[in-house]
């Protein structure tokens, strides 16, 4: 492990354990210097993020030494009995077994089980994001999802020592540190607010099997790009705002650093996905509706009310984004977006449904929940202590169903967001958070549902979120994420980046050996593209593009022409020359590779790598090349390498 990653993790737990610090603090001195660090860079404030990154890991370094250097000096000091009292004050075992077990055992059972990075599935194009060079350049628009490049990947490659390209397991250990982080920003607010650690594994479980797009769990699907870590830097700056929600509200001045908190963490947080940027303004949205529904104030509401509608009026004027004309050119079966008329006024509305996106079984409960506990606080005071946290986490799902269903309201979606990334937002309702919550405050209030129905009902969750049911993906509500939590790798080994990269070596060797290179292009299929992309110098013809995900498609789509000129070795030489072909990598026939994951979601054909081998790219043979003015430089490992002579 490197040693850059090492005191990274090393020395904010000993800054944290040393201060007394509850866990949401240290989570932010552990994650907030790297994104703070790195817009720094982006306002050219700082010169070097390599430099700076090893400028916060000495000075970390250097107040860990000088707490525990006090702290050992007051511990030799102190009677003991004292010293006693001082030790069990940096353990409490009880927070331990709620908040960090949990973490740690979904964090190392990720790491052992590793990372899927199936082509053309989302992790394949996160993977191949590792090949850029993240501490030198950044390009990101965070509110609209265009977040390729960002602090995550910046402060990973770093850590991880990649400044050229990521490895399998590097990937692993991405994955496995990321849910690490969100899992325990989420028991360690479960644990605040719930004070049961059973609770807390209880929303760990609720995490792990009901978070993610579809049929994919998150941490084989989003643990790669920056959803996950940003996360864990909300929730822990969310923290503060739910504790004084906790308390009722508090005056004007015990608002404002909470809120402050929150900010400034969500804004960082969303420099590593939009998504995050949704989740803060629904934190916000929801902390402001219980902050109001505590200390009604006709002039607050006021100023809410005209503040929200001046926004939803400077959005509606704006056009909608350019993907909701194409979802609604789509068949009626297949939309996701319908087009209401109102008064003259086209209305959309977003439905989840299957291939693009679907409804959950957890937020489906989660809104159920969420009326059911507003209706009842409605008629009485919540004995529990916790009527803020409660009323904003039964709020966060019905803003969700507001920002998908609600005209004007949805402009925040479709005019911002691709159609097709909407249905991640009901992950902002922290449903994983809001269920056991939740269900503890129906408990506490009395015998208005016996226990046993709550029990039932959340077991039936449970299952329904693990159990794989589908229906020839006509219903979109019981898929579970389970099968591709536990897919073993070998699986989808076939399709992974391992079978492409042992060609890496000789292409950069062939790049080092002929510089030309560098400004022609590599013909191969997208598959072999998109693996190769930033890893070697040639530019690839063709790779990863979600228009493309149909062999008629790419074909017509991708390599325009080639097709018709294969059969003729002139016409095929005149083709290479004019798209600037100087490399040629190809697939040996292999056996048939069926894709479950692409089965399950419809996002792709199951036999779409295999059926690649079909295309007239897979096609061209070393004599054909060879007539064309290729020569075949290397053939093993199931490719060949053909260079211009």
């Amino acid at each position: 492990m490197q040693l850059q990653l090492i005191t990274a993790l090393l020395a904010p737990c000993l800054i944290g354990l040393g201060l007394r610090w509850p866990a949401w603090r240290l989570l932010l001195l552990a994650i907030l210097p790297w994104p703070l660090i790195d817009w720094l860079v982006c306002l050219r404030l700082l010169a070097s993020r390599r430099q700076a990154f090893d400028g916060l890991l000495l000075v970390e370094l250097a107040l860990a030494a000088a707490i525990w250097l006090i702290e050992l000096r007051a511990l030799a000091r102190a009677t003991p009995s004292a010293r006693r009292q001082r030790l069990q004050g940096l353990v409490a075992p009880a927070s331990l077994q709620a908040v960090l077990a949990p973490a740690l055992v979904v964090g190392l059972g990720l790491l052992l089980h590793g990372s899927h990075v199936e082509y053309p599935a989302d992790p394949s194009a996160y993977y191949a994001l590792f090949g850029r060079n993240q501490l030198e350049a950044q390009n990101l628009s965070p509110f609209t999802y265009d977040s390729q490049s960002n602090w995550h990947y910046s402060s990973y490659s770093y850590l991880l020592g990649l400044p050229e390209q990521l490895s399998r397991s590097s990937a692993n250990l991405i994955v496995a540190l990321s849910s690490f982080l969100a899992v325990l920003a989420s028991t360690q607010l479960c644990w605040r607010l719930g004070r049961d650690w059973r609770l807390c594994w209880l929303s760990a479980l609720l995490f792990l099997v009901g978070l993610g797009n579809q049929d994919f769990s998150y941490a084989h699907n989003s643990a790669l790009n920056g959803t996950v870590t940003g996360l864990a830097l909300v929730l822990s700056g969310a923290t503060p705002l739910f504790q004084l929600l906790a308390r009722g509200g508090g005056s004007l001045r015990q608002r404002s650093w909470p809120l402050l908190v929150l900010l400034v963490s969500g804004f960082f947080a969303g420099r590593a996905h939009g998504l995050n940027t949704y989740m803060l303004l629904n934190l916000l949205l929801a902390g402001g509706g219980a902050l109001l529904w505590l200390q009604p104030s006709r002039r607050a509401t006021a100023a809410a009310a005209g503040l929200a509608l001046t926004v939803l009026a400077l959005l509606h004027a704006r056009p909608p984004h350019p993907m909701v004309a194409k979802v609604l050119a789509y068949p009626e079966s297949a939309r996701i977006v319908h087009s209401l008329s109102l008064a003259g006024q086209r209305l959309l509305v977003f439905l989840p449904r299957t291939p693009n996106s679907c409804l959950e079984v957890g937020f489906i409960a989660a809104v159920l929940l969420a009326v059911a506990t507003l209706a009842r606080l409605r008629r009485g005071r919540d004995r529990s202590g916790l009527t803020g946290p409660v009323i904003a986490l039964a709020l966060l799902p019905l803003l969700v169903l507001a920002e998908w269903l609600l005209p004007f309201v949805n402009d925040l979606v479709f005019k911002l967001l691709a159609p097709d990334s909407a249905g991640r937002l009901y992950w902002t309702s922290l449903f994983w958070l809001g269920l056991p919550l939740l269900l503890q405050n129906w408990r506490q209030q009395g015998p208005a549902l016996p226990q046993r129905w709550l029990t039932g009902a959340l077991t039936a969750v449970l299952v329904l979120l693990m159990l794989p049911i589908h229906d020839n993906r006509r219903v979109n509500v019981f898929h579970s994420k389970l099968p591709h939590l536990i897919q073993p790798l070998a699986e989808t080994q076939p399709a992974s980046p391992a079978a492409i990269e042992p060609v890496l070596p000789l292409l950069q060797q062939l790049c080092r050996e002929q510089p030309a290179l560098a400004g022609q292009r590599l013909l191969a299929d997208p598959f072999v593209g998109t693996v190769l992309q930033h890893r070697q110098c040639a530019t690839p013809f063709a790779s990863r593009d979600a228009t493309y995900l149909d062999i008629r498609l790419a074909e017509r789509g991708q390599y325009p022409g080639l097709e018709q000129t294969i059969a003729d070795p002139e016409r095929l030489a005149a083709w290479l020359d004019q798209k600037g072909i100087g490399v040629v990598v190809l697939r040996d026939p292999a056996p048939i590779y069926w894709s479950s994951n692409g089965a399950a979601t419809g996002h792709w054909s199951a036999t779409l790598i295999s059926d690649y081998g079909r295309l007239a790219v897979n096609r061209l043979s070393p004599e054909r090349l060879a007539a064309a003015g290729f020569r075949l430089v290397a053939h093993r490992d199931g490719l060949r390498v053909h260079v211009r002579r």
